[in-house]
């Protein structure tokens, strides 16, 4: 099972940072604070693509941390969206 799960993962990861960063160069002129809310949105996601890579199985409060955290990256997501449309 988890041999399956890897390349999906890879493919998933792959696909986030491709459309985040297209979501960053799209925008013309970003209001001020939206860089800031985007980096700390990358970090985060940072963290969930390493732990998602270490994941070896077993473990559920590695899985809990993915959870929490992919999270507060919708949450950010959704603020950057409506900060973006305003």
């Amino acid at each position: 099972m988890l041999a399956s799960f890897k390349p999906v993962a890879y493919s998933a990861i792959g696909g986030i940072l491709a459309s985040g960063l297209y979501n960053l160069l799209s925008k013309s002129h970003p209001q001020p604070h939206y860089q800031m809310w985007f980096g700390i949105k990358m970090l985060l996601a940072l963290h969930v693509f390493a732990a998602t890579i270490l994941y070896r199985g077993g473990k559920p409060r590695t899985l809990t941390g993915i959870i929490i955290t992919g999270s507060l990256i919708l949450l950010i997501a959704a603020y950057l969206r409506w900060m973006s449309l305003a």
